[in-house]
């Protein structure tokens, strides 16, 4: 597969992991900076570092931070429900179709 066509696949995020981390320990940890907040979680400050910078953790973090910091996976992964994620993915064609059906009622 070209690597074009795997750009075009990939889901696109409002915010990086990292933003949506950090946001996360500010709410947790406010001003106590990151060392706070790793030890909340209970890893290492130095472990947690590279996370702000865009590396994704292991599993057994993400678990932690979800537990510990009061998160929720759809928060700090920025992941959707499916039924919630189609219904906004429709909603621009709900709209059109009811124009339509407006539009079409006030010809009549």
């Amino acid at each position: 597969m070209a690597r074009g066509s795997q750009d075009k696949n990939r889901i696109k995020f409002e915010k990086s992991f990292s933003e949506r981390l950090k946001q996360i320990r500010e709410r947790v940890s406010g001003s106590q900076g990151q060392a706070d907040f790793a030890r909340k979680i209970g890893i290492d400050p130095a472990q947690y570092y590279p996370y702000e910078k865009g590396t994704m953790p292991p599993l057994y973090v993400l678990k932690l931070m979800i537990e510990r910091a009061g998160c929720s996976p759809y928060e700090l992964l920025e992941v959707q429900h499916s039924s919630q994620r189609i219904a906004e993915d429709l909603q621009p064609y709900i709209k059109k179709v009811a124009g339509e059906v407006e539009k079409e009622a006030k010809q009549k």
